[in-house]
């Protein structure tokens, strides 16, 4: 890894997204389901100035985006870490019970460990962000 820790992202700016011509995530919902919009959660204002701090960082690096599409809307919850900082999270548990189930699930952990045995190394697709 120390060989080759300038492949790694030690900072926002160093995570290169992928062009959606590339590939594109959409999401898919029950045809009939009526898009929600929960209110905004009020923050504990010692946290605010964090929270604004984290948002701006990953909008200069086009890591996420003002969009004008207003009729599915969730919340932002801030979490604390282990190590007393704090984790933004986005509450999408209204929109999950509203989509099309996958037709091809993740594996289970016990799969993906059997997989794993006998490796010397494992990374994490986005370890950057200390919970993908």
């Amino acid at each position: 890894m120390r060989k080759y820790k300038e492949v790694f992202a030690w900072d926002y700016p160093d995570m290169k997204g992928i062009h959606p011509q590339l590939c594109t995530h959409n999401i898919y919902t029950e045809k009939y389901v009526r898009p929600v919009r929960q209110p905004q959660r009020r923050l504990i204002p010692h946290i605010k100035d964090t929270v604004k701090d984290k948002l701006q960082k990953r909008l200069d690096v086009n890591f996420i985006y003002p969009i004008s599409d207003r009729k599915w809307v969730s919340p932002i919850v801030v979490v604390p870490k282990k190590n007393g900082k704090w984790r933004i999270c986005v509450d999408y548990r209204e929109l999950n019970k509203s989509t099309q189930k996958d037709h091809f699930p993740l594996l289970l952990i016990d799969q993906v460990l059997d997989t794993l045995a006998g490796r010397k190394l494992f990374s994490f697709l986005d370890g950057f962000s200390g919970y993908n």
